[in-house]
């Protein structure tokens, strides 16, 4: 089955699938005034911030900051910003240093 247009198949979610149908300069919404629609990303926002809290109770501790980064950086002005820096800061003490 294909999501509907603006939607994420939240099982296939990961760094190297991470959803792309957003802006990187987005806020929580926007406006597109050709069609009088609100486009909102949050959807996409949750779904990045899942798939990282998913990732980090999965032992990936590794693929969990790299999602946490995408939502950090393609979503500044998101809502979840606290909580994703906040999660980031925890699963990056728990990384072991590479040998």
């Amino acid at each position: 089955m294909v999501p509907a247009a603006g939607q994420t198949d939240r099982a296939a979610l990961s760094v190297r699938h991470a959803p792309a149908h957003a802006s990187s300069t987005s806020t929580s919404s926007k406006s597109d005034s050709r069609q009088g629609v609100s486009v909102s990303t949050l959807a996409t926002e949750n779904d990045l911030f899942s798939a990282a809290l998913k990732a980090g109770r999965a032992g990936d501790r590794r693929e969990a900051v790299e999602l946490l980064d995408v939502l950090l950086s393609r979503f500044p002005n998101s809502p979840l910003k606290q909580s994703a820096e906040s999660a980031r800061a925890k699963l990056s003490e728990s990384i072991p240093p590479a040998r």
